[in-house]
């Protein structure tokens, strides 16, 4: 999944949400949302990857690494400079 980010998206946005979601399992729920907030920080969705960033620390149990990802990537969304879009 690498180099397929549709791919990542989807394996990603199911393992966080609806029937497939990893709710029993707070590791691979913390990290889901995570990297899919990385995906979309990737490709300029800011507020869908603050969403996901904050849903991380939201997770009962989560991991500490998955919590410290998920603080880090949302300091790093509010210190970018917004793009001018022509």
């Amino acid at each position: 999944m690498d180099r397929d980010g549709p791919r990542a998206k989807q394996v990603f946005g199911r393992l966080t949400s609806g029937e497939h979601a990893a709710t029993q399992d707070p590791l691979v729920l913390a990290w889901s949302h995570v990297y899919l907030a990385r995906i979309y920080d990737g490709d300029g969705e800011q507020e869908l990857a603050k969403n996901e960033f904050q849903a991380a620390l939201n997770v009962q149990g989560g991991p500490d690494q998955a919590r410290q990802a998920a603080q880090r990537g949302l300091a790093d969304i509010a210190n970018e400079k917004p793009v001018a879009r022509p």
